[in-house]
């Protein structure tokens, strides 16, 4: 009885031999993490026997390619020994491939043309957001990297700036009631006896300021002595 004592060389992918190496017995191509069998279509399929044939060869395996735009497992395939006793040549494996759908709310998701096995694609918040989790209005960005599974890291999201309970105001005092984040509004309360600057009004004695894209309060125009 003819054997097939030629290992199986696989790109991307491993054989294994449990089954034996006489004719009729059955090879097993797995592909590596991030891979699929070629020409299935299918990034759960990521193994495939090949078998022994009668001519000593084995039968010609698939190949592992990276997996595409679906939910993703590990790949394997089965090489089949042809009648030659030969094993067929494994098709290979190459590395899994992360969708274009990763989604975060308050921002956008820039990609590469096509997105592999640890390719990165960038996050950017929204104007007047930054990165949840960070503490730091300039964070605005991250990366997220194409795990093995074929799928996307999970982004941390974008969040509300936040402007500091920082502002001073001589002869006045600022409330923060509305909040803090991006668009919300301190109130700025003059001292008794004085009104904001710059308009001439001694009844207009409280201002409004709100909370940049910045992460920084609007300027306010001040307290100043009433006039008669």
């Amino acid at each position: 009885m003819k054997e097939c004592t030629t290992d199986i060389t696989i790109l991307n992918g491993s054989a294994a031999y449990n089954d034996g190496r006489q004719y009729l017995d059955f090879a097993q191509i797995t592909c590596y993490p991030g891979y699929r069998l070629n020409g299935t279509g299918n990034n759960n399929n990521v193994s495939e026997s090949v078998q022994c044939l009668e001519t000593g060869n084995w039968g010609i395996p698939r190949g592992c390619v990276r997996k595409g735009k679906l939910q993703n497992q590990v790949y394997k395939q089965i090489l089949k020994v042809k009648h030659t006793g030969d094993w067929r040549e494994p098709r290979g494996c190459v590395k899994k491939v992360c969708a274009k759908g990763a989604t975060v709310e308050n921002g956008n998701v820039s990609y590469k043309d096509v997105n592999e096995y640890l390719d990165f694609a960038q996050v950017t918040c929204f104007t007047g957001y930054k990165i949840n989790g960070t503490g730091d209005n300039n964070n605005v960005s991250e990366s997220l990297q194409c795990l093995h599974t074929g799928n996307w890291q999970t982004s941390q999201g974008c969040v509300k700036k936040e402007c500091a309970l920082s502002i001073d105001v001589e002869n006045g005092s600022p409330s923060y009631n509305n909040g803090v984040e991006y668009l919300d509004y301190a109130e700025i309360t003059c001292s008794m006896g004085y009104r904001i600057g710059g308009r001439g009004d001694n009844n207009n004695v409280s201002e409004r300021l709100q909370c940049l894209d910045s992460g920084r309060w609007e300027i306010p125009k001040g307290c100043v002595k009433k006039g008669k």
